[in-house]
């Protein structure tokens, strides 16, 4: 192939800063060298790269840790936080051709927006009941409580686990994005093989536990994709809903011209949410491709072998793609934006997430709408995952509710 240019310095990024790393890519451009705790990687972060890469089905980019040249050959350290990582899980993510279409077909019908519409009326239980709780706990709380709840109690319905697996599977999601504590997969795979071993036969039915550990008795998936995959769907499905929830109400409670056009009907919810997953992406960056030969990827040659990062976070942010990317507006209604991925790899639970997100605000801002961040506003330490340690805020201006 013709000769490009490659980049003569790296970005540095963070373990612990995603909304840092997400502005040094936004500026290095669609794609970019960078160095991540000593690793040389890339970084797919415009719009139009990284749709590239994730919609994929060549073979140029591939995921797995079987398909990293370097780590084959000895030259990274195997307990790098992000080797863990990726490692040995045979997750979605790690996943490619019809391997991972195979596991994607067994999960299918749990995320369907048929499925989804039939767990609306449990959503909406659950965050007026919540509501009320926060309410009578006012006039200051943090916002994180309800949130936490609400997509913890929508997450174990889904799985068929009862509250006592609330803190652990918390602790297990926190752990495993901080990318700071290697030990947490091996736990937390453990604790999976445990609960999918003791999910009696009669219990199949609709929840994901139950369907994992009958697919697996039936021989339609091995043990350890069938550990993998419940991993990946607790790691992908807890934090990320979470955090666009608290993104997405800080968002609003900051930018009440916005807020107003959505509580006086001016705007839709659907698209304003749409845009709180553009500009406030919960994700910020995910691990990782490979690539199988070289390659150019807008404008920017990747030799063969090279591990690609998914900047999702700075793609929302593409100058190229959007008008004006920093500014929230709820009438821009970003259709195509890739919060929740493109291609073979996007997210299955989309349409649970939006339903989620939904629900929760227009009722938490139909009973506040004048909610108010109330102090200092800490961002989560994460590499992967863009939101609020804690949102507090004061419900006083909200006490009466919007007609």
């Amino acid at each position: 192939m013709e000769s490009l240019p490659r980049p003569t310095s790296r970005i540095r990024l963070e373990l612990d800063d995603p909304a840092t790393n997400t502005q040094r890519l936004r500026e290095a451009g669609p794609v970019a060298a960078v160095e991540l705790a000593g690793l040389h990687l890339w970084a797919a972060s415009g719009d139009e790269a990284l749709r590239t890469v994730q919609g994929d089905t060549s073979g140029t980019f591939l995921r797995g840790a079987e398909n990293w040249p370097a780590l084959q050959r000895g030259e990274v350290d195997p307990a790098h936080p992000l080797v863990a990582l990726v490692g040995d899980l045979r997750s979605l993510l790690a996943l490619n051709g019809t391997d991972h279409e195979r596991i994607r077909r067994l999960l299918r019908p749990a995320f369907t927006p048929a499925a989804v519409k039939h767990r609306r009326g449990q959503i909406e239980a659950v965050t007026d009941r919540l509501l009320e709780g926060m309410e009578a706990a006012g006039p200051r709380v943090d916002l994180l409580d309800f949130a936490w709840q609400l997509t913890v109690e929508v997450f174990l319905d889904l799985f068929g686990l009862g509250p006592e697996h609330a803190e652990r599977l918390s602790d297990i999601t926190t752990r495993a994005f901080a990318l700071s504590d290697p030990g947490v997969h091996a736990e937390a795979r453990a604790y999976i093989a445990d609960l999918l071993d003791h999910t009696p036969p009669e219990a199949a039915g609709g929840d994901l536990l139950s369907l994992l550990a009958a697919s697996h008795r039936a021989g339609d998936v091995s043990r350890a994709d069938a550990v993998d995959t419940c991993y990946l769907l607790i790691v992908a499905g807890f934090d990320t809903t979470l955090g666009a929830l608290l993104n997405a109400a800080q968002a609003l409670a900051t930018h009440p011209d916005q807020r107003d056009l959505v509580l006086t009907g001016q705007v839709g919810w659907s698209p304003a949410i749409e845009e709180c997953l553009r500009r406030y992406s919960s994700v910020a960056t995910l691990p990782i491709c490979f690539t199988t030969r070289e390659v150019e990827l807008c404008g920017t040659e990747l030799p063969a072998g090279a591990g690609v990062l998914l900047g999702i976070s700075a793609a929302g942010l593409d100058p190229h793609r959007w008008n004006d990317p920093e500014t929230f507006d709820v009438t821009r209604n970003p259709k195509g934006h890739l919060a929740f991925g493109h291609g073979p790899h996007l997210c299955l639970g989309a349409h649970l997430a939006r339903l989620e997100l939904e629900t929760a605000l227009s009722r938490l801002f139909a009973r506040f709408p004048h909610l108010a961040v109330a102090g200092e506003v800490p961002p989560l330490p994460s590499f992967m995952i863009r939101r609020p340690a804690s949102l507090p805020v004061d419900l006083t201006p909200g006490a009466t509710r919007a007609a």
